[in-house]
């Protein structure tokens, strides 16, 4: 399987992909699933592929062969290609006939094989905004929505989750960047049949160009910092989560007539302390009371801290607080 993401943003679209193909666990492969076509200040498209390879790769060579046609033949109408439609929709749907076309063609000798391949083609023609599309493995396909501006494919559902909590119209294209690669990193992280090396193309809206292009190999320094820093953010706001109820009360016990029953002397009263939340008086006089035993003047708490010593004779009282407090990291 694989993993693509496409989002659109104002400043215009990023589009990254992995590169890892499988038939089983022991026969796993590399093939490229991200296709670029650019005719530098005419116009720019970008495929991603997702399912059957030999789906994808007919359609790629489809698509180059209909672009070695530069003139009409017979007389007939101007050859359709990707340098000769006006609309990115009109690129879809020749995307999805192409596809249909192919899986039609395979099927013949392969009926009962998996042949679906799902596409993500976006990019800008002459006078048009840049407009993204999801293209079904039947041929059909819909435009990226305004209100969630991005496009997955493959194995879309592990990294989900940041795209709907970071991505808008307005995030710079920088930042959609950022986001599609932690959405790669976190759908590393749980899915093996997802892999490197990763093709990251960064669009400009009406550049024209395809200027801003990295691949990530295994191990790259890059995409390693950016990662771990998310791992790191993500601890730390784990860390700082809301506490239960269950946390931070305090729970007072009166004990007075067990004490006096275990042989207390005088009302002592004996305070457990965890982490010492309360934040005791400087000067106090502490006793040391040993986890499970009693001491002379009553009984103590399982506890390895020291406690203050007696302070009344009005009967133990123990205070025992249950305050959890929040880890560093590093």
């Amino acid at each position: 399987m694989t993993y693509c993401v496409a989002a659109a943003v104002d400043e215009g679209i990023v589009f990254l992909s992995d590169s890892r193909t499988n038939a089983g666990i022991d026969q796993v492969s590399e093939y490229p699933k991200c296709f670029r076509f650019v005719w530098p200040d005419e116009r720019a498209i970008v495929l991603l592929s997702a399912g059957s390879l030999a789906t994808t790769q007919l359609v790629i060579k489809q698509i180059e062969k209909d672009l070695k046609l530069t003139t009409a033949e017979d007389g007939g109408p101007a050859p359709i290609n990707l340098r000769t439609m006006t609309a990115m929709s009109d690129i879809a749907a020749y995307i999805g006939r192409t596809s249909a076309e192919a899986q039609k063609v395979q099927r013949r000798t392969a009926p009962n094989v998996q042949l679906g391949s799902s596409f993500i083609v976006g990019g800008q023609l002459p006078d048009e905004e840049p407009e993204l599309y999801l293209v079904y493995p039947e041929g059909n396909f819909i435009e990226v929505s305004p209100n969630q501006g991005f496009l997955q494919i493959g194995e879309t559902k592990y990294g989900k989750p940041i795209l709907d909590r970071i991505l808008n119209n307005a995030t710079t294209l920088d930042d959609a960047a950022r986001c599609c690669i932690v959405s790669m990193a976190s759908t590393l992280r749980s899915n093996a049949s997802v892999g490197f090396p990763l093709d990251l193309v960064v669009y400009k809206t009406n550049s024209y160009r395809l200027d801003q292009q990295v691949n990530f190999p295994q191990g790259d320094r890059m995409f390693m910092k950016l990662s771990e820093a998310w791992s790191r953010g993500l601890l730390q706001a784990f860390e700082m989560l809301p506490r239960f109820d269950w946390e931070s009360q305090q729970h007072r016990f009166n004990i007075g007539d067990e004490n006096q029953s275990q042989g207390g002397s005088n009302g002592q009263q004996a305070a457990a302390i965890i982490g010492n939340p309360a934040g005791l008086p400087t000067g106090t006089q502490y006793q040391s009371v040993q986890p499970g035993t009693v001491s002379s003047q009553g009984p103590s708490v399982a506890t390895d801290k020291d406690v203050p010593a007696a302070a009344d004779n009005t009967g133990p009282e123990v205070i025992v607080s249950t305050e959890v407090f929040p880890r560093q990291v590093s």
